[in-house]
């Protein structure tokens, strides 16, 4: 994992770091600052004060984690849905597949 604020000479280095990577505390977009001589890369939140912003991951991982989330929110709602009184979907794939136009 690089760090937020790291400094780079090149703005060219800059600009590909938050092309390829994302916040790695809040999964945001990246903005460079410009300074004297360098340019810095820091969380667009923090910048708002919205995040810590400790430092980066790839755009790829952050895709996988929030895919994997999508998938635990599923399986905790349909696991829960009795205990917390919440309404299952009693429709089939095939049903919700033709209302989707498929078929």
């Amino acid at each position: 994992m690089n760090q937020l604020g790291e400094k780079y000479k090149y703005y060219t280095d800059a600009e590909r770091v938050a092309r390829r990577y994302s916040c790695a505390t809040c999964f945001g977009h990246l903005n460079i600052i410009r300074r004297a001589g360098f340019s810095e890369v820091i969380c667009a939140r923090k910048e708002l004060g919205r995040c810590a912003g400790i430092g980066f991951v790839t755009k790829e991982y952050v895709e996988r984690a929030r895919a994997q989330s999508a998938l635990d929110r599923s399986e905790a709602y349909w696991n829960l849905a009795d205990t917390l009184g919440l309404a299952r979907s009693k429709r089939s794939a095939e049903q919700i597949a033709k209302e989707l136009g498929g078929e």
